[in-house]
């Protein structure tokens, strides 16, 4: 699938970004195990043709159990797919080398676009990014990267700091998106006989949502100690000019200026 294909110009939408500063837009598919192609736009709200920067830039991955049924229906099964589909590819090349070498036996291979867009990225002429927020599903991500040497980004990256090693060894890039939402706020519940609707959480409870706030907001400066290059994904966030203000969040929690 490619995001150009099926890209509508409008007007309004770029104007709601430009107001804050963007000057363009990266456009990927997401929601299937192997998504398709994205697109990078500038914000002008002029038609396509006068607007495309990249018609290819990246092709988006994710491991993940999809629902409704059908096969994969199981992580295991999704991870076993996408691996044949590249074993495919690589085969697919051969084929390709074979037919073109004239061997004696070698039929005349197929075209199969989806095959042929595999095999870039197995050429390393264009980058896999892998939507993986947990630790587990970005060493899941990277597993894949490497058995098929794939030049990776991961996108998302909520727990990516935990694997900063890894993720610096490799020189894989993190799109990291920054949706923390407000900073928790610890109160003790008050003792009394009136009986509420809302009760709060345990204070344990609450002191826990806390760490996990901060250390999630200082994920990003614990990135960039271990030289990890990192861009900002406005994704999740309702208002995209909370872009600045969680910005300043992780400034505060480190990360320089």
């Amino acid at each position: 699938f490619h995001a150009a294909d099926a890209l509508k110009s409008d007007a309004a939408t770029p104007e709601s970004f430009r107001k804050y500063g963007f000057t363009s837009f990266h456009t990927l598919p997401t929601g299937r195990v192997a998504s398709g192609q994205g697109v990078l736009t500038d914000s002008s709200g002029r038609p396509l043709r006068e607007s495309l920067l990249a018609e290819n830039t990246l092709s988006e991955f994710r491991l993940f159990a999809p629902s409704g049924g059908k096969y994969p229906s199981t992580l295991m099964g999704a991870t076993a797919h996408l691996r044949q589909a590249l074993l495919d590819a690589q085969r697919y090349r051969v084929h390709h080398d074979l037919y073109a070498a004239k061997k004696p036996g070698v039929g005349q291979p197929p075209v199969d676009h989806t095959l042929a867009a595999l095999d870039r990225l197995l050429h390393r002429q264009q980058r896999a990014i892998f939507r993986a927020d947990t630790r587990d599903e970005i060493h899941r991500a990277l597993d894949i990267a490497q058995e098929f040497n794939l030049q990776t980004i991961v996108w998302g990256g909520r727990e990516a700091w935990r694997t900063a090693t890894r993720l610096s060894k490799h020189k894989v890039d993190v799109i990291a998106e920054i949706n923390f939402g407000s900073e928790p706020k610890v109160e003790a519940p008050k003792a009394g006989d009136k009986l509420v609707a809302d009760v709060k959480s345990p204070l344990r409870v609450q002191e826990d949502e806390l760490d996990r706030w901060q250390e999630r907001v200082a994920g990003l400066a614990a990135l960039r100690a271990a030289n990890i290059r990192i861009a900002i994904s406005s994704r999740g966030l309702k208002n995209r000019g909370d872009v600045l203000k969680n910005m300043r969040f992780a400034i505060e929690a480190g990360l320089s200026r």
